[in-house]
């Protein structure tokens, strides 16, 4: 018997986004920088390009949103770089 668990997933830039099946076994945990734990929520950061920006010709604001995660134990945002000890005692 087959214990796979075997997820598919488009995964841009190989052959322009086909689809490939992968083992998520075999997929590496990502924990927090700051806590160490290996749990996190999706959320979005939203962001306004205005109409007056160098190449929005559409002539209105425009909403666009990011995906990215934030640590479920201490908020630190994923993949966001940890300020050294040090300066948090700099005056």
């Amino acid at each position: 018997m087959n214990n796979k668990k075997v997820i598919p997933m488009t995964v841009p830039g190989i052959g322009g986004g086909q689809k490939q099946s992968f083992d998520i076994s075999q997929a590496e945990p990502k924990r927090c920088a700051v806590c160490g734990s290996e749990f996190f929520d999706e959320v979005y950061r939203i962001g306004i390009i205005s109409k007056f920006a160098a190449g929005n010709t559409l002539n209105q604001d425009l909403q666009v949103k990011f995906v990215t995660y934030l640590c479920h134990q201490c908020g630190h945002e994923f993949g966001k770089p940890v300020p050294p000890l040090d300066s948090f005692s700099k005056n």
